[in-house]
């Protein structure tokens, strides 16, 4: 037997296999767990994306849109697209007629609101001073139901009937309520209310110097001024002054 032909012990660990040239080795797949070169993720990156479309006119359908309606969104190109589908722009839907408030009635009305002297109400101090003496507001609206003329009184029980009253030559011996007569009860109701020793008096006294040092700023206050023309009228503002000037007088 030749040399050639000899059989030698092979170690356990040797590879029996076909030996791999070096061209083969560069061919053969990567196995499996490896990253892939980077050559193929740049080619990934290198790929151009499909940038959207720009969006029509919605009038010539044709140039792109670079603007809207302001009625109903409707994209258009230019003003010359535009004029046409303003003029032949159908109308907006009718706006629905507000709500109105309801009114307040006289139940939920301040009762200081009766009387002459709210024109200064909305005075933030004579707010504190009602606040203060809850009974001011009737006490005040006494005084002013002093200057008004008096409800006709119809004979009572035992009184004589209406058609003696009537009668030619009848004289009613009630003097005729004047607006003089008027003033000189306010000024008198006033003037006690002003005089009474208790809690009463110090409400009336106080009002009556807020309204003093208020009406005295009526020029250099617009705000008074303004609440004082659209609440009550010059008349109703010149018979305050005087009542309380009289008033002072009296004192």
């Amino acid at each position: 037997m030749s040399e050639d032909a000899q059989d030698y012990p092979r170690d356990a660990g040797e590879d029996v296999g076909p030996k791999l040239g070096a061209e083969d080795r560069q061919q053969a797949p990567a196995p499996a767990g490896e990253a892939e070169p980077v050559g193929t993720a740049e080619a990934i990156d290198e790929v151009p994306q499909t940038k959207p479309k720009p969006k029509l006119c919605g009038i010539c359908e044709k140039e792109e849109a670079k603007y809207k309606c302001p009625r109903c969104s409707l994209p258009y190109c230019s003003v010359a697209c535009f004029r046409p589908h303003k003029e032949n722009h159908p109308p907006d839907d009718p706006k629905p007629p507000p709500v109105a408030k309801p009114a307040d009635t006289e139940s939920n009305a301040p009762k200081r609101k009766s009387h002459p002297f709210s024109v200064l109400d909305d005075s933030p101090e004579l707010a504190q001073l009602f606040k203060r003496y809850p009974s001011l507001p009737a006490k005040l609206e006494s005084i002013h139901s002093a200057t008004l003329p008096p409800k006709e009184e119809e004979p009572g029980r035992g009184g004589l009937p209406w058609n003696l009253q009537q009668a030619p030559g009848y004289q009613n011996k009630k003097p005729k309520w004047t607006h003089d007569t008027g003033l000189r009860r306010g000024k008198e109701a006033l003037r006690k209310a002003r005089t009474n020793p208790g809690e009463e008096g110090d409400a009336v006294r106080e009002y009556c110097e807020l309204v003093l040092h208020l009406l005295s700023k009526e020029e250099a206050t617009a705000n008074v001024t303004d609440i004082v023309r659209q609440q009550v009228t010059q008349e109703d503002v010149k018979l305050i002054e005087k009542l309380i000037e009289a008033e002072g007088k009296w004192s």
